[in-house]
C-alpha cells in the first residue's frame, strides 16, 4: 500500500451532473497474473482482491457536477501469497467510466 499510485483526472465537460461507475478491464489474456493475488486500492479506501470485484467496478457511484473534475489514486500490488507458479506472468489493464448524466 506504500508504492506510488497511478492518478488520472476526470471531468465533466458537460452541462449536467454525471453518475458513473469506474472499471478496471484487463487488456490481455494469455500469461496473466491469476487475479486472486492482486490487490487493489482506490483513493484510500481498502484494499481489495481484483477478483472479488463485481463486474470488475472498482469504484462506484461517483458524481461530478458540470465543470467539476476528480484526481482518482490507485494502487496495485501483488498479495504476499502470491506462489511462484505467477512468476513472468503480466497484467495490463485500462480503466473506463459508465455512468449516466442527471439535471
Amino acid at each position: 500500500m506504500s508504492s506510488t499510485s497511478y492518478k488520472f483526472k476526470i471531468t465533466n465537460k458537460g452541462n449536467i451532473s454525471y453518475t458513473f461507475d469506474l472499471k478496471l478491464i484487463t487488456t490481455i489474456s494469455s500469461n496473466e497474473i491469476n487475479h486472486d493475488y492482486i490487490k487493489i486500492m482506490v483513493d484510500n479506501n481498502n484494499p481489495t482482491i481484483l477478483s472479488s470485484l463485481d463486474n470488475n467496478i472498482i469504484a462506484s457511484n461517483l458524481t461530478l457536477s458540470p465543470n467539476e473534475s476528480k484526481i482518482i489514486s490507485i494502487r496495485m500490488w501483488l498479495d504476499i501469497n502470491t506462489p511462484n507458479t505467477e512468476i513472468n506472468k503480466n497484467f495490463s489493464a485500462k480503466i473506463s467510466s459508465e455512468g449516466v448524466g442527471s439535471e
